[in-house]
């Protein structure tokens, strides 16, 4: 339910097939059928993302295995999560320049208006992400304490924020060899690369403040919708900006972005005699090809 293009109607990219949703079916009634227990959790990170016709075939599935279902969500202030959505999206192949024109933030009136169609005899259970990080119990230990389960849990930080540089990197790799060319993922990248880059040590990422200014504009009504609806008041955290975004010139970045993208490249090729042979193979039958 974000702002960049998500619909009722499912996209070509987005539609799945028949057999698709057949073995998704099974892989659900597998996971009631291995418990024993009266209450499941069901968590989906990306649930918020589920066109129309999936949630509710996400909901009928539910209807037949439980009496009740209730709905459990964690709402973080847009502005508070644009950080963590923009570097979602740079894993899987997006570029900084358009996100930053087009920021991603969740449209929450229309996110629970799918959400309340699609599960009409639902109970809503909502809480912020700031309440359950200031809790001694931590992320884990708060959601299972709204759902009625006590129960001390290790607490864990949540999850670490890619670096400055790692991010620079990867938007530049984005850019100059796209994650897919025609559909098809790009064979100038390994099938690892982005994780790979997501580990370059350096500043904590923060997209630049007009970003965050923009973000806070677009999502003003959607905040105020979640109070008025749910009496839910999310407060942004103050964001302290790095004045120096680029640490070096853009060419140096997209110099180093190629470098790291061929040696990773190479790396996953030679990691297995198999797949090193089979690339070998293509290459030559390329080679061939061009000059016959």
């Amino acid at each position: 339910a974000q702002n960049d293009g998500t619909s009722d109607e499912p996209s070509s990219a987005a539609t799945r097939s028949s057999k698709d949703i057949a073995r998704i079916r099974s892989y659900f009634e597998r996971g009631f059928s291995n418990s024993r227990a009266n209450r499941l959790l069901i968590s989906a990170e990306g649930v918020g993302h589920f066109k129309t016709p999936y949630l509710q075939l996400l909901a009928a599935w539910l209807q037949e295995f439980a009496e009740e279902i209730e709905i459990v969500a964690c709402i973080r202030h847009p502005i508070d999560a644009l950080s963590s959505e923009i570097q979602q999206k740079l894993r899987f192949g997006a570029v900084l320049e358009d996100l930053y024109k087009n920021p991603p933030y969740y449209n929450f009136s229309s996110f629970f208006d799918r959400i309340e169609n699609a599960f009409p005899r639902s109970s809503m259970n909502l809480y912020t992400f700031s309440e359950a990080v200031e809790s001694p119990k931590g992320l884990a230990g708060v959601l299972l304490q709204k759902i009625g389960v006590e129960m001390d849990l290790p607490v864990h930080s949540s999850n670490p924020s890619i670096s400055h540089e790692a991010a620079l990197l990867l938007s530049a790799l984005n850019r100059l060899r796209p994650a897919k060319t025609n559909n098809q993922p790009n064979r100038l990248r390994s099938p690892t690369d982005a994780f790979e880059f997501m580990r370059i040590p350096g500043r904590k990422f923060l997209p630049p403040p007009e970003v965050y200014e923009k973000t806070a504009l677009l999502a003003e009504k959607e905040v105020a919708w979640l109070q008025e609806k749910y009496g839910i008041a999310l407060e942004a955290t103050p964001v302290l900006h790095d004045l120096d975004y680029h640490s070096f010139s853009t060419k140096s970045i997209d110099d180093i972005a190629l470098s790291l993208s061929t040696l990773s490249k190479i790396r996953y090729t030679a990691s297995s005699p198999f797949k090193f042979l089979i690339g070998f193979i293509r290459e030559l039958k390329n080679l061939f090809q061009r000059y016959l």
